[in-house]
């Protein structure tokens, strides 16, 4: 084998004189923030108290350390520096190096305390390796599971795993570093001519695992080491350095708890924190159901369960016609309390009598016996009494119950039952049987059999024959005088139908969209339709009497808004909600209804026909557009405008909501100008149902046409607030699914004599 000459020369280069240590302290300070020593990786001395870490600055290795009589505990080589383990209260150290000679007894300038970290800062000369002749070599391979370890040859640092590298031969040592495991360290021998020598080591962890849970209940949120986690209980924490560690668990309506733990390598630690309830169960019962207050603040009706903080708290059970049971009651943590309140009823008495007596008497609809009869203790309030007996007219008498009192309810019963007639107007002069019967609307008996009915108004009749049968059979008639404009009133609330003569008219447009074409005769019949939109506080009088749920509230399905770019569903939104997406104020109780599907429209009909005993619908395609745009005169004088008022693009500000005006929002209805036949809105504010299904026109003349019975989606008419003019055509047509719902969709209604 080749002799090789390996030279090493030393040259300290430094501003000493020779001889003369080459060591000093540049700087020695206190790290406040540091929490190495106390948390990361503490040591205890032989008196088990937690070592301070002195924590060596310098770029050289080799250096031995003498403590004072306290001596010290660890001494770690790390990157760029050494970690010094000393007891609190040591006063010095001795700092020795083969090359660099040595620091004899240097005072620390500050007191050494327990579990606390400084930093010594070192100057020294540096030491320069000149290599006289060519090196044997040979590769070293070291590989880690996992990769990533920082590798130190020598004390020296060489890179991460996976490492290669060609190295003069010799012997090494060699060290693995890598954060949340431990070090590995060893010596290796490079031989030339030999193997590459390969080491493959398995990383141990430094660390482990935490499961984290609390009692009684779960969900409480969670701190680790005062850094809060976005965890809630119960969770897991992984790859926990090894150590002590500081958990913080909070929950509403319990205490804040704090507990310290510690982790040991490889561990998978359980933790169940028990935490300490700041609150009492409570249980408040109604008998009979009523609405339940706490501090005034209503609950619930009936019964309410839930969880309340330590305090005296006021209770209170309302309930129409009773008096409110209140309950004062002090809540103590941990103590449940179950209460029951008892409002009393206020009660009267009812006295019923009838010629012939031993007939039926209901009261609201419920059987109580025959007259005469005594009905003691009702509830006060008003009520509607049924008299009945087979072969004579049923009587209905309201009454009043005030408290403490005895009403008397006296009537003499006729052959036949008891009938009503309405009119269209109201108020004309009713004729039964060619006798004068006095004015509209007529409550009154008719004998069992046929009768003819007839109506008068300034020379225009109506007559209808009717038959009042001994069971069943109808009980409400409706007779018109023609298209009558009239007022509707239900619950207190008016709205007003304007009556439309029939005529013939042009139907659609050559010059719109191609679903306008062709332009065809059409031929209507009288009918009446509204002046305005369905308004909110009418649609809230039929939500309120019926408990209606719209498409929009059914599973909380929510309502279509325009993003930008395309309609989007927003939940939660129904017809109680503006076009903003907000609550509707009481304020705007006179916009229009939106966010409400055709099905809605059609069950909002049904309950006023039924309510009012007239048939009231949504408006066919034919007849919205001869509202919105004709002017209701006969022949050639039937002039057709291209919007709803005005054929001038530049008026429509005036007669109509659209995007040029409303600042993209609902307005209250009749606030723009009204077309030739007094109606607002048929142009702007919201699109408006109709009651046919979407099909293309035909070509031939038609009388009274309801729209395809081919397609499944329903139409509507007359553009919106958030329109542009086109859009706002009197022809112009829009359709889609019977349960669509929007911020821009609404009614108006049809009434058919």
């Amino acid at each position: 084998m080749k002799n090789i000459v390996l030279a090493l020369l030393f040259v300290l280069i430094c501003n000493f004189a020779f001889g003369q240590a080459q060591i000093s302290v540049k700087s020695f300070s206190r790290q406040e923030n540091d929490m190495t020593a106390r948390i990361e990786s503490p040591k205890k001395d032989q008196n088990g108290d937690v070592c301070a870490i002195i924590k060596v600055v310098t770029t050289q290795t080799g250096f031995s350390w003498e403590p004072d009589g306290l001596g010290i505990v660890s001494a770690e080589p790390k990157v760029g520096e050494y970690w010094l383990y000393v007891p609190y209260g040591a006063k010095r150290l001795t700092i020795k190096h083969p090359q660099l000679g040595i620091l004899r007894d240097y005072m620390y300038p500050i007191p050494i305390e327990k579990a606390t970290v400084y930093i010594m800062e070192l100057t020294t000369g540096k030491i320069k390796i000149t290599v006289d002749e060519t090196i044997e070599s040979q590769w070293l391979l070291i590989s880690t599971d996992p990769l990533g370890a920082d590798v130190y040859i020598n004390d020296k640092p060489a890179g991460k795993t996976p490492y290669q590298n060609e190295l003069p031969v010799g012997k090494y040592t060699w060290r693995l570093q890598k954060e949340l495991y431990q070090n590995d360290a060893g010596v290796v021998e490079l031989t030339a001519g030999g193997q590459k020598q390969k080491i493959d080591l398995k990383l141990k962890p430094n660390f482990g695992s935490m499961q984290l849970s609390t009692t009684p209940e779960a969900g409480a949120t969670v701190s680790l080491n005062g850094m809060e986690t976005q965890k809630v209980t119960p969770c897991v924490f992984d790859r926990l350095p090894s150590g002590e560690h500081t958990i913080t668990v909070s929950r509403d309506m319990y205490e804040t708890t704090t507990q310290r733990f510690t982790i040991v390598a490889g561990e998978n630690k359980p933790l169940s924190i028990v935490m300490k309830p700041t609150f009492a169960g409570v249980t408040i019962n109604s008998d009979p159901k009523a609405d339940i207050y706490i501090n005034g603040q209503f609950k619930i009706n009936g019964s309410w369960q839930g969880r309340l903080g330590p305090g005296v708290y006021t209770f209170e059970g309302k309930l129409d016609k009773h008096q409110t049971a209140i309950e004062k009651q002090s809540v103590e943590v941990g103590q449940p309390l179950n209460l029951t309140l008892r409002p009393i009823p206020l009660t009267g008495n009812l006295k019923v009598m009838s010629s012939p007596f031993e007939a039926l008497v209901k009261i609201n609809g419920k059987e109580m016996g025959q007259t005469p009869i005594t009905i003691k203790n009702l509830l006060i309030g008003d009520y509607t009494v049924e008299i009945s007996l087979s072969g004579f007219t049923t009587a209905i008498e309201k009454t009043t119950i005030a408290e403490g009192q005895t009403a008397i309810v006296n009537t003499t019963l006729v052959n036949g039952k008891p009938v009503t007639v309405n009119s269209v107007p109201s108020g004309v002069q009713l004729y039964i049987d060619g006798n004068l019967s006095g004015t509209t609307p007529y409550n009154g008996g008719l004998t069992f059999g046929n009768h003819t009915l007839r109506i008068e108004q300034n020379g225009q009749k109506a007559e209808r024959t009717i038959t009042i049968a001994q069971s069943g059979g109808e009980s409400s008639f409706t007779l018109a005088l023609g298209p009558v404009s009239f007022t509707e009133t239900v619950n207190g609330i008016n709205f007003d139908m304007v009556g439309i003569k029939g005529s013939s008219f042009q139907m659609g447009s050559n010059d719109g969209q191609s679903n306008e074409k062709p332009v065809h005769k059409v031929t209507l019949s009288d009918f009446a339709i509204g002046k305005t939109e369905v308004t909110v506080a009418l649609f809230r009088e039929f939500v309120n009497e019926t408990g209606y749920r719209t498409d929009a509230e059914n599973n909380n399905g929510g309502s279509y808004f325009w993003s930008g770019s395309k309609w989007e569903l927003r939940a939660g939104i129904n017809w109680r909600y503006d076009s903003k997406g907000n609550l509707r104020p009481q304020s705007e109780s006179i916009h229009p209804i939106i966010h409400v599907s055709w099905n809605d429209a059609i069950a909002f009909c049904k309950w006023l026909s039924k309510k009012t005993f007239k048939t009231y619908r949504l408006p066919t395609e034919a007849e919205w557009e001869y509202a919105a745009t004709c002017s209701g005169t006969e022949g050639s004088n039937n002039t057709k405008n291209k919007w709803s008022g005005t054929n001038i693009e530049t008026n429509i500000g005036d007669y109509a909501w659209f995007t040029g005006n409303s600042g993209l929002i609902t307005h209250m209805v009749g606030t723009r100008q009204h077309n030739f036949l007094g109606l607002y809105d048929m142009s702007g504010n919201v699109w408006e149902w109709c009651n046919d299904l979407y099909g293309d026109y035909k070509t031939d003349s038609q009388v009274n046409p309801t729209g395809s019975q081919t397609t499944e989606n329903r139409v509507y008419r007359g553009g919106s607030w958030g329109s542009n003019p086109t859009y706002g055509s009197a022809t112009f047509r829009g359709s889609s699914s019977s349960d669509l719902r929007s911020t821009d969709l609404g009614f108006r209604l049809v009434y058919v004599p």
